[in-house]
């Protein structure tokens, strides 16, 4: 859609505008009877009636705006999952994301075993009932599928999604963390260079996965003591701490592999390590460190997060390490620190001291 460009969808029972935002739009849209605006589209809706059309096109005819009807409803003109990615890429998601919300919508399409166009309420509801009770997805990676099939109806099919699927309530679930002696061994298991060092960089800078591999050299100051991480989540970029642990091994690493576009370069060079690999580096380094924690590559950042915390690190100061925009979401790791329970004193021992025991007899 260009700047002068709106596009009307009335193939479903209710009519879909896709249209620029300008404020003198909006008073001439909230007189049409029924309209509804949805935010996380930036589209608004009307009941489907011809006097409904005709307001709309009325009201862009003043401004010269060219108006696209789009009255599709048989077969698709295009590949769904194609044009689900284009509209993804235009509105710059990021890659992880692109790849979820793709992944969630052939899940749906493959569960529901038929064509997009007749996809109905029933069979989304059906499909996040199966993610829920049968593979039993935490809270927040079924929110994510409802975001990822909100977007595929609203963007993809012009449909209007399903707003009376309840809102899943997140689990309250303390995050994994591996203390020290498991850090060191987790490392120690690790034989291939470019594994180690990738399990270092993860723990020591407290990264997400896809932000690891796709670290280049140049992202790495080695003046400042700092990591460079660009277009991480939110498409926000900071820096993070590059330890002298990870440099020293850095240094040599550099030398044996040579990374040129890339700092983690897959098999061929050509692309980046991919984050399903790395998730297997672990793994595999977990196994054979003997770790039963339900440890993952993720718990790493978890674990950099608490052991910051532990040494006395400002909250603040690890929220801007980690990438958090709130600090609530930092502060879950409050709840996991060895400091910030141990300073706790139990009220028994105010006034019943351990060593009144001592003398006491059997």
């Amino acid at each position: 859609m260009t700047n002068d460009q709106v596009i009307l969808n009335t193939a479903n029972s209710r009519i879909i505008l896709l249209c620029p935002f300008k404020p003198e739009f909006i008073p001439l849209i909230k007189d049409i009877p029924g309209r509804r605006w949805h935010p996380e589209h930036k589209a608004w809706s009307f009941e489907n009636t011809l006097y409904n059309r005709n307001r709309v096109l009325d009201i862009f005819a003043r401004f010269n705006m060219s108006v696209v009807m789009d009255e599709q409803t048989g077969k698709m003109a295009e590949d769904p999952i194609i044009k689900l990615k284009r509209e993804l890429s235009s509105r710059k998601y990021s890659t992880p994301t692109m790849d979820s919300y793709v992944f969630y919508t052939k899940e749906l399409l493959t569960f529901a075993k038929k064509p997009p166009e007749q996809l109905t309420s029933d069979d989304v509801k059906a499909f996040i009932e199966y993610l829920v009770n049968v593979k039993q997805y935490a809270s927040s990676t079924v929110s994510l599928g409802i975001n990822a099939l909100r977007f595929f109806f609203f963007y993809v099919l012009h449909k209007e999604f399903i707003y009376d699927i309840p809102n899943v309530r997140r689990d309250k679930k303390l995050p994994v963390v591996l203390n020290s002696d498991e850090v060191t061994a987790l490392i120690a298991a690790c034989s291939n260079i470019k594994h180690k060092l990738l399990l270092m960089v993860i723990y020591s800078a407290g990264l997400r996965v896809s932000e690891a591999v796709r670290l280049r050299p140049e992202d790495i100051d080695s003046v400042r003591n700092m990591i460079h991480v660009k277009n991480a989540k939110g498409r926000k970029d900071r820096y993070t701490l590059l330890s002298d642990a990870v440099m020293h091994l850095l240094e040599t690493y550099i030398k044996t592999v040579q990374p040129k576009t890339w700092l983690f370069p897959s098999y061929d060079h050509e692309t980046h390590l991919s984050v399903r690999t790395a998730q297997k580096v672990m793994e595999h380094a977990r196994d054979k460190a003997g770790i039963k924690k339900d440890a993952t590559v993720h718990t790493l950042r978890h674990s950099f997060a608490t052991h910051l915390l532990d040494q006395g690190s400002d909250i603040r100061h690890i929220q801007k390490l980690l990438g958090h925009a709130n600090l609530k979401t930092t502060a879950i790791y409050t709840h996991v620190s060895d400091t910030s329970l141990s300073a706790i004193k139990s009220p028994l021992d105010r006034f019943l001291p351990a060593s009144d025991f001592d003398t006491q007899g059997s």
